[in-house]
C-alpha cells in the first residue's frame, strides 16, 4: 500500500478510519506533505494512533465520515478497510461525501470478493458493488489493483473457518480519479 501511495506527492492528506495508526505512521513518512488529518470513530483508538505518531504533526479528530467537514479539499483521501463497514443503505451518500473531500484522488483499500457482491459477512461487514456505485458517482477513472491477503489474515481465515464463519477475501486497492 505504501509503495503504491509513494508514487505521487500529496500536500494534504485525509485518512478515514485511522484506527490505531498502523498505516497512519507509514503514510506520515511519505515525503512533502504539509497537512495530514486522520479521523476515527473511537477516541481510544485515536489515543493509540497519537502515541504511534507523536513525532508527526497529524491532526486527529474523533468523527464519522458523515460528521467530518472541511472547507479545504485534500489531494489524497485514503481509507483502509473502512467502507466495507458502511451499511448498504448509507454507502452511496457516504461515498459522495468522501469524494466531495477530494481534489483529485481517492484511494480505498477494501476486502473484496466480486463473487459475493450484495452479501454480508455479519451485521457490520458488507460486500458492496463498488463498480456500480462508482459509476453512479460519475468517477472519471477507476483502477483496481488486487493485493494478496497478508499472512495475518490467512491465519485468521483458518481460525474463522474453524468457527464456521465466512473467511476474508483478497484485498483490493480502488484508485479513483475524479
Amino acid at each position: 500500500i505504501i509503495k503504491f501511495l509513494n508514487k505521487s506527492n500529496w500536500n494534504n492528506i485525509l485518512e478515514l478510519g485511522c484506527g490505531t495508526g498502523r498505516l497512519t505512521k507509514l503514510i506520515a513518512k511519505l515525503p512533502n506533505w504539509k497537512r495530514f488529518v486522520a479521523i476515527d470513530l473511537s477516541e481510544n483508538l485515536l489515543e493509540i494512533a497519537k502515541m504511534q505518531t507523536k513525532n508527526f504533526p497529524i491532526q486527529y479528530q474523533c468523527k464519522s465520515i458523515d460528521d467530518f467537514s472541511s472547507i479545504e479539499k485534500f489531494d489524497l483521501v485514503f481509507s483502509c478497510e473502512v467502507i466495507q463497514h458502511i451499511n448498504p443503505s448509507n454507502i452511496l451518500s457516504s461515498l459522495k461525501k468522501i469524494i466531495s473531500l477530494s481534489n483529485n484522488k481517492v484511494i480505498l483499500v477494501e476486502t473484496y470478493d466480486y463473487t459475493k457482491i450484495g452479501t454480508s459477512k455479519d451485521e457490520y461487514f458488507f460486500i458492496h458493488n463498488y463498480e456500480e456505485i462508482f459509476k453512479k458517482l460519475n468517477i472519471k477513472q477507476i483502477k483496481l489493483y488486487q493485493i494478496p491477503l497478508p499472512v495475518s489474515l490467512k491465519l485468521y481465515n483458518k481460525y474463522i473457518k474453524f468457527r464456521k464463519r465466512t473467511p476474508f477475501a483478497n484485498q483490493v486497492i480502488f484508485e479513483l480519479t475524479l
